[in-house]
């Protein structure tokens, strides 16, 4: 938000360096932050940096593409430590549309921050987000603790009934 009342003149072509990929990296690790968006913090790191507004949302995304590759990287670890190798139709149809609906998100969020400011995602970092982590925590630690109450009277009640074998307790798993 303070960066657009100054006149930035940094782009990503000519003025991104080894170093601003280090601090816009460090910046990218506050992301592990409850509530800190991973685009929102490297925008802002670019910008603090006098990038200008659609090459700091372009180095948001470039950014991202380490992250993502590991991900996926430990997904198909995953996958493959299951011995399950099969891929549905439907998975691949749903990778293949996920892919294209990022490439259009990517380019119309381009296009808005060319013309429009980021202020309504200050808002959102700054009060919705924290808002909803609460809540979510809150809900979470509610729903938890219903669960631990319900199983311990399954088992307290299977327990008093004689009940208490093998295959009852491989339900909870």
């Amino acid at each position: 938000f303070l960066s657009d009342k100054f006149k930035l003149s940094k782009n990503l072509n000519s003025n991104f360096t080894f170093k601003n990929a280090l601090i816009i990296g460090f910046f990218q690790t506050l992301a592990l932050i409850p509530g800190v968006s991973r685009s929102g913090i490297t925008i802002t790191g670019a910008r603090l940096l006098s990038f200008e507004r659609i090459d700091a949302a372009k180095i948001s995304f470039l950014m991202s593409i380490p992250v993502l590759g590991t991900i996926s990287i430990f997904g198909l670890k995953e996958l493959y430590l299951t011995n399950d190798l099969s891929l549905s139709t439907l998975s691949l149809t749903s990778t293949v549309f996920s892919f294209i609906c990022s490439l259009v998100t990517i380019k119309f969020f381009l296009l808005y921050v060319k013309k429009f400011s980021l202020i309504i995602f200050l808002f959102t970092e700054l009060f919705w987000e924290p808002f909803y982590c609460l809540f979510l925590t809150y809900k979470a630690k509610e729903i938890i603790i219903s669960n631990i109450i319900t199983m311990i009277k399954k088992i307290t009640t299977a327990f008093c009934k004689g009940k208490l074998n093998k295959n009852f307790i491989k339900k909870f798993y």
